[in-house]
C-alpha cells in the first residue's frame, strides 16, 4: 500500500482551482477543535500564482490510499488558507496553512436574544436551553445560524449526553458548547456537502475499537499520565442585586475538607440566577469544576491491522490496557505527515491531553501510579 495527501483548492464559491501534493504536509486533525494543516510547495509549484490571486481561498486536504488496483480518498480536513508565506523566493519555498470550517465555531457568537437584531439584545439577560448535551448545543447552533443566514444544516437532535443548562450571552459557540460535550466523549462535527455546498453540523460518539491496545501489541507507544487535586473545597456564591442588597450563599465540602486537611475559598457570581432562586447548586457545580483531575494520553504507532481510515477513525473510542489495568478513551489527535522524500506517516494519541474531573479517570491513573511503583519494587 501507498498513501499520501493531497491537497484540492478552491475559491470562496468552491469552485475548482488545482491540486497538489505539496514537498510536505503536515497535519494536526483534532477532536472537538478545529484541525490545521501546513503545506509546503516550492514557489515554482504552478498552483501558488492563482493560490495568491484568489480572494477567500479554500483546501480540502485529502489522504489517498493506492492498494493494487483500489484507490480510495478520505477527506481529513476542509476549510480557508491563511496565511500564505513565501520564503527566499523567488526559487525557495511557499508555505500555506489550512485550518477547518470547525474553527466557525470559535468566530460565531452565541446572541441572548438570536431572532432580534443588535439593539433587541436587552430583552433576555441570556439564552438559555435545557436537555443533552447535544440538544442544547444543536439548538444553539440552529439558533445563531439561521440569525447569520449561514448555509449550515443542523441534524435534529438524538438526545445523546448528560443532561444541563445552557446559557449564552455573547460567548463563542464553542466556549460553551464544547465542554459538555467532551465530558459526554460526544463530537461536535462540521462538513461541507459537496453536492449542495451547504455544512452539515452534527453530534456523533466515535466507535469503539473491537480488542484493547496493549504494550505487547506494537501500538502503545509512549504514554503519560497526570493527577491534579482538588483545587476548591468551599463555594462563596453571590446572587442577584447589588451592594448590602446583594444574596450570599456558602456551599462546603465537609468531607473533601477533612480529606485533604485545609481549606480552600472560591467565590462564585450568580447575577443571572433569578431573583429568590436556590443559590447551592451554582456552588457545588463550581466545586465540581475545581474537583480532582487526571489526565491519560498515549501515542499510538500504526501497524498492519490498525491504520488511519480504515480500522479507526478520529474519536473513536479505544480500551488500552496497561498489565491488569484496563481504561477507554477517545483518539483525541491523530497527526498526519506526508512528505516526498521519506513518505506518509499517521500517529494518533487517545486521552485528553487537559484535565478530565471524572472520578473513573482519577481512579485509573491513581492504579497507573501504584501499579508503576509496585513493578519497580519488584
Amino acid at each position: 500500500m501507498s498513501r499520501l495527501l493531497i491537497a484540492e483548492f478552491m475559491d470562496v464559491e468552491h469552485r475548482f482551482i488545482g491540486q497538489a501534493v505539496a514537498q510536505r504536509t503536515e497535519a494536526a486533525l483534532l477532536w472537538n477543535a478545529a484541525s490545521t494543516a501546513k503545506l509546503q510547495l516550492r514557489d515554482t509549484h504552478p498552483i501558488i500564482e492563482p493560490a495568491v490571486r484568489t480572494d477567500g481561498l479554500r483546501c480540502a486536504l485529502w489522504m489517498v490510499n493506492h492498494t493494487g488496483q483500489a484507490l480510495t480518498r478520505t477527506r481529513l480536513l476542509e476549510g480557508p488558507v491563511a496565511p500564505i508565506t513565501g520564503r527566499d523566493t523567488p526559487f525557495g519555498t511557499v508555505e500555506l496553512d489550512v485550518i477547518d470550517d470547525w474553527s466557525e465555531f470559535d468566530t460565531v457568537l452565541g446572541w441572548q436574544v438570536p431572532t432580534a437584531g443588535a439593539g433587541g439584545q436587552g430583552a433576555a439577560e441570556y439564552w438559555r436551553a435545557s436537555g443533552a448535551s447535544e440538544t442544547r448545543a444543536k439548538a444553539a447552533i440552529a439558533a445563531n445560524a439561521t440569525r447569520l443566514d449561514l448555509p449550515w444544516e443542523v441534524v435534529p437532535t438524538r438526545g445523546k449526553g448528560s443532561p444541563g443548562t445552557t446559557e449564552l450571552r455573547m460567548h463563542t459557540l464553542a466556549e460553551k458548547l464544547v465542554e459538555p460535550l467532551t465530558a459526554d466523549r460526544l463530537q461536535l462535527t462540521i462538513r461541507r456537502d459537496r453536492v449542495t455546498n451547504r455544512k452539515v453540523v452534527d453530534v456523533v460518539a466515535g466507535a469503539t475499537f473491537p480488542r484493547p491496545i496493549t504494550p505487547a501489541s506494537g501500538v502503545l507507544g509512549h504514554y503519560s499520565w497526570m493527577q491534579q487535586p482538588a483545587t476548591a473545597t468551599r463555594a462563596l456564591v453571590g446572587g442577584r442585586g447589588e451592594g448590602v442588597e446583594r444574596e450570599f450563599v456558602l456551599v462546603v465540602d465537609h468531607a473533601l475538607e477533612a480529606k485533604l486537611g485545609r481549606v480552600i475559598e472560591i467565590f462564585v457570581s450568580a447575577t443571572s440566577a433569578e431573583e429568590g432562586e436556590d443559590l447551592a447548586p451554582y456552588g457545588w457545580a463550581a466545586l465540581a469544576k475545581h474537583a480532582a483531575a487526571s489526565s491519560f494520553t498515549a501515542e499510538l504507532r500504526e501497524t498492519s491491522w490498525f491504520r488511519l481510515g480504515e480500522t479507526f477513525e478520529l474519536g473513536d473510542r479505544l480500551p488500552v490496557k496497561v498489565g491488569a489495568l484496563e481504561f477507554e478513551d477517545v483518539i483525541s489527535r491523530v497527526d498526519v505527515v506526508h512528505d516526498v522524500r521519506s513518505g506518509f506517516t499517521a500517529t494518533p494519541t487517545v486521552g485528553l491531553a487537559t484535565e478530565d474531573p471524572q472520578a473513573q479517570l482519577v481512579d485509573y491513573v491513581r492504579s497507573v501510579a501504584t501499579a508503576v511503583g509496585e513493578q519497580e519494587r519488584k
